[in-house]
């Protein structure tokens, strides 16, 4: 299984409820390897229904939306649009202000570009996602390379700014975050003291 922070803890609690439910038993038979990506917030269909209105192109022509600390939309036939990441934050799904989790610590496998250019920085993180990954590298699927000092600091301070949110009830209701016409998840996470709006 793949997904963002929530969806693999979502997996975790099936597999682990005490609760003897056919559902949660199909999760702990069915799911074997979870592999997390790192999420700082996920945008919802209106975000690239969006992009596509303001470049005049039809969806099918956006190919990829990457996010490193811009948005990077990728166009047919190759041409590239650069967008402000704060212009965009609007689009963010509402849930998101909840998460504190931005390194997927739940997945067996935690993966993301963390600013690195064509390659993945992975974390492994059980005995499930180790034996996953010594197959690829067996396989030559996959190459590694050491991690730049840089990328772990980054995946630290992205963890810790997640980690140190203020608590969902803490936070402005989504009829509170529109009436002060404020819709930017980072603007309610909180600063060093972990104080959010």
């Amino acid at each position: 299984m793949v997904g963002v922070p929530c969806q693999v803890n979502g997996v975790r609690q099936q597999q682990h409820s005490s609760i003897r439910l056919a559902v949660t038993k199909w999760y702990r038979e069915n799911i074997s390897l979870t592999i997390g990506l790192f999420c700082s917030e996920a945008f919802t269909n209106e975000s690239v229904t969006s992009i596509a209105e303001d470049y005049n192109v039809p969806l099918t022509d956006i190919e990829n939306i990457n996010i490193k600390g811009k948005v990077i939309v990728r166009l047919k036939g190759g041409k590239e649009e650069i967008l402000s990441l704060s212009d965009y934050q609007r689009y963010a799904r509402p849930a998101c202000l909840y998460c504190q989790d931005y390194a997927v610590d739940q997945a067996d496998i935690g993966v993301g570009g963390i600013g690195l250019m064509d390659w993945t920085y992975v974390v492994v993180r059980t005995q499930a996602g180790h034996e996953a990954t010594q197959k690829l590298l067996k396989t030559g699927t996959i190459e590694t390379m050491e991690v730049p000092e840089k990328a772990k600091k980054l995946l630290a301070r992205l963890s810790a700014r997640k980690a140190n949110k203020p608590l969902p009830a803490q936070l402005p209701t989504l009829q509170e975050r529109l009436e002060s016409g404020d819709l930017d998840p980072k603007n309610f996470q909180g600063g060093k003291n972990g104080k959010g709006k």
